[in-house]
């Protein structure tokens, strides 16, 4: 999981707080192999939604790595899209629906995404995209994919996150005027029978309130 309240100082750590209680406490109820990103993610909100008042959000990615079946199952409310390397290509993810804690009833959905090994995936915070440089301009989503361009595919997890993180560094003029967060997981390959190298469905998920 990968999040950002909105906001700074005492008012976003209580979001934060609240969020990873209610998640921990909608994990644990649930059996792992039964796990779905929709159904955490409207959990999540529906608790967020009852201590929080509405402009006291959070964008918030919920994803289950499945290693046997070669997979990205994920929910997305709100936050940056992650992005998928492979092989010098990027493509970028998708999002389903509102920042947690605005919409007691928000509707999410997910979709899950064919891995193969090798495959980089890249998650981050807008903190990261919206470094400015001199001129005003953006690191953005680019910069992240430039970064990626840079190295090789292969080259160790810890030499990728630097590249990038360099040159979002690089990128901006003076102090962050936000929180930064950057997120790089590598696939190893699988052995046995694999789906295809494409995204292979999407559902959507509602809780009503009561």
């Amino acid at each position: 999981a990968v999040g950002d309240a909105c906001g700074h100082s005492v008012q976003a750590a209580f979001v934060m707080t609240a969020v990873r209680s209610a998640m921990r406490a909608v994990i644990d109820d649930a059996e792992a192999n039964k796990l779905d990103p929709t159904v955490l993610v409207a959990k999540i909100n529906r608790a967020l939604c009852r201590v929080t008042a509405g402009h006291q959000f959070m964008s918030c990615l919920v994803g289950i790595i499945d290693r046997k079946r070669m997979v990205f199952d994920y929910a997305n409310a709100g936050h940056p899209v992650p992005i998928l390397y492979r092989q010098g290509q990027s493509i970028s993810l998708e999002s389903h629906g509102l920042p947690l804690g605005i919409l007691t009833d928000a509707a999410y959905s997910a979709s899950e995404v064919a891995l193969r090994g090798d495959d980089l995936l890249v998650l981050f915070s807008d903190g990261l995209l919206e470094t400015m440089n001199e001129a005003e301009e953006l690191f953005r989503s680019e910069g992240v994919i430039a970064a990626l361009t840079a190295t090789a595919t292969a080259d160790p997890l810890d030499d990728v996150l630097e590249q990038i993180w360099g040159s979002c560094e690089q990128h901006g003029v003076g102090e962050a005027q936000d929180d930064r967060t950057l997120l790089v997981v590598r696939m190893q390959q699988t052995q046995g029978p694999r789906p295809p190298h494409h995204v292979i469905s999407s559902r959507q998920t509602q809780l009503s309130s009561r």
